[in-house]
């Protein structure tokens, strides 16, 4: 009996796990064992044994097992290509009139239409020779396209019966990374988990011309006036009824921006056939533009601190409105048009309004403080003949002495912004500057450049009208310049 509970202890000693010793350390060991401990009893104990001789560092032979090492992570295998669903959206009721200007009837019946796309960026695309669409659903017209990857470029235009093109700029695709399917419309998450994602797009083939109208008698509780917007509305509208607008520019002085009638001189800028023509040759995308009548306090709305300089201000509320003003654009006015017009709806890139300011003269003025004191509000702002020289250059000075800023606290989100003047020696803009504006808006050009990293043709640009005068005429007729460079090139939205 006695025999037996002696060699119990033993037995469980032996259950212990073997260790894994590898190859022992000469040095640094955890010491596992006690006097007298001999290699049954320390590996019966789960420890490793190993004798050293020379043991300078009188190290123990029987030590704590070291840590087994984690088996490397297997590299993970390249991705494999992607598949996108191209989803073209087009109203049929508008289809039949689309292919009236069609000459192709090899394959479609009288008046029968169909859609195709061409362009370039994966097998399937050419420019040569369309690829037909399968009408899929209710105003959708869809194709698969594969063998595509992440960062892959696709240009491509719809054509009705493959010989009428879609009016307007091509569409300009990037694949994103893959994602998983459930992300994705039309995407089975059980089996397609590297779906990309759906690839919209809204052509219109008839209309080349936009139209503008009026919303009237806007009220501004932070103004306490009223004014009426023009709204310009985009050659698409009105045709495609399923395409979103993702581009809204506001501007100022709006009874001088459409109609000669209207104009506080007798002529407008006639801005509608500016960009009309801009966006039908596909110079730029499809925007809208909200044009904000002038009240009887266009100078307190128009600046942000009073000038007493050229007997400016002379009675308290005459200057210095700007903050009010531009809450009213962003409280009052956005809102109003966002909901009134058919505007992109959702976050994500492809879902955000891009917004835009833009105006001359005090309006310039106005337009650059609002990119500046108010960032990320506007992505772009085009700021022309801007009155840089007011209250002794105080933009220049003052207003770019902080950096970007919005509700008061500086942000790393700054705006592209784009100013001009002419260079008329009959305009000093009553401040003893010949040329228009020309050398105040030269140093906030310098200004941006130097102390805050704008670089021109990126996100600044700057253009000098030759003979060009502080009015309407010359900054119509220019108005194709600012709208190039603020929603062309790289700027260009679908």
């Amino acid at each position: 009996m006695h025999a037996l509970l002696f060699l119990l202890p033993v037995l469980c000693h032996a259950a212990a796990p073997a260790p894994s010793c590898g190859t022992p350390p000469a040095a640094g060991r955890v010491d596992c064992g006690s006097v007298g401990t001999t290699q049954a009893s320390c590996e019966a104990g789960g420890c490793c044994w190993s004798p050293l001789s020379p043991n300078p560092h009188n190290e123990p032979w029987c030590f704590v097992a070291p840590p087994t090492p984690a088996p490397p992570t297997p590299s993970p295998s390249p991705p494999g290509p992607l598949t996108a669903t191209l989803r073209v959206h087009y109203p049929d009721a508008m289809l039949r009139a689309a292919a009236a200007k069609s000459r192709n009837t090899t394959g479609h019946a009288a008046a029968a239409a169909a859609l195709y796309v061409r362009g370039e960026g994966c097998a399937a695309l050419s420019w040569a020779a369309g690829l037909p669409l399968e009408h899929t659903g209710a105003d959708l017209w869809t194709a698969q396209l594969a063998g595509l990857n992440a960062g892959d470029q696709l240009s491509l235009k719809a054509l009705v019966n493959d010989d009428v093109w879609a009016v307007g700029a091509n569409a300009a695709f990037t694949v994103p990374p893959a994602a998983g399917a459930a992300a994705f419309a039309g995407a089975s998450a059980a089996t397609d988990e590297r779906a990309a994602p759906a690839l919209d797009y809204y052509p219109w083939f008839i209309s080349t011309a936009g139209r503008y109208e009026y919303v009237r008698d806007v009220h501004s509780a932070q103004l306490g006036n009223r004014r009426d917007i023009v709204v310009y509305l985009p050659p698409s509208y009105d045709e495609n009824t399923l395409k979103p607008c993702r581009s809204l520019l506001l501007m100022h002085d709006g009874e001088n921006v459409f109609n000669d009638s209207t104009s506080a001189f007798g002529v407008s800028w006639r801005a509608a056939p500016t960009v009309d023509a801009l966006i039908v040759e596909g110079v730029i995308g499809e925007l809208v533009i909200g044009a904000l009548d002038n009240t009887a306090a266009r100078m307190f709305e128009y600046t942000y601190s009073d000038d007493h300089s050229a007997g400016y201000c002379a009675s308290p509320g005459d200057c210095a409105g700007a903050e009010q003003y531009l809450d009213f654009l962003e409280q009052t006015a956005l809102p109003l048009l966002t909901s009134r017009y058919r505007f992109v709806r959702g976050g994500g890139s492809a879902g955000e309004l891009d917004l835009g300011i833009l105006g001359s003269s005090l309006g310039g003025l106005v337009s650059c403080y609002a990119a500046w004191t108010r960032a990320g509000v506007y992505n772009r702002a085009g700021c022309m003949s801007s009155s840089f020289w007011w209250n002794g250059e105080d933009f220049n000075n003052t207003i770019l002495a902080s950096p970007p800023s919005r509700n008061g606290s500086a942000t790393a989100q700054r705006t592209a912004i784009y100013l001009d003047s002419g260079d008329s020696p009959a305009q000093d803009d009553d401040q003893h500057e010949p040329g228009d504006d020309k050398l105040q808006t030269l140093r906030v050009r310098r200004t941006l450049e130097q102390s805050y990293g704008y670089e021109l043709g990126a996100d600044l640009w700057y253009y000098l009208d030759p003979g060009g005068e502080h009015g309407e005429p010359w900054w119509g007729a220019r108005f194709h310049v600012p709208m190039t460079a603020l929603y062309g090139g790289a700027n260009l939205r679908n």
